[in-house]
């Protein structure tokens, strides 16, 4: 989560958002014949920090880089929202 905290820190492969893209995709692949549902949970970092950093865009970013299809996520931050707006 440091990346949430400051402008400069680095990415690295043991943080926790890592963690948790490596475990999503495991999950993913070995529940081919039945893909059932996966939430991902998050209270921190939903907004954009004033650098551009949002978790929620690394967490897609990241399971989007592993193999995981846009068309079965969904963010419900952005569809709670966007509901709201009407």
């Amino acid at each position: 989560m440091q990346r949430n905290l400051s402008e400069t820190a680095n990415d690295f492969s043991g943080s926790k958002i890592n963690a948790l893209v490596e475990k999503v995709t495991a999950i993913w692949n070995r529940t081919t014949p039945t893909r059932g549902t996966q939430l991902v949970f998050c209270d921190m970092g939903v907004k954009a920090t004033p650098w551009g950093y949002c978790v929620y865009d690394d967490i897609v970013a990241k399971l989007l880089a592993h193999g995981n299809p846009a068309s079965r996520m969904k963010k419900l931050g952005i569809a709670r929202a966007r509901r709201s707006a009407r």
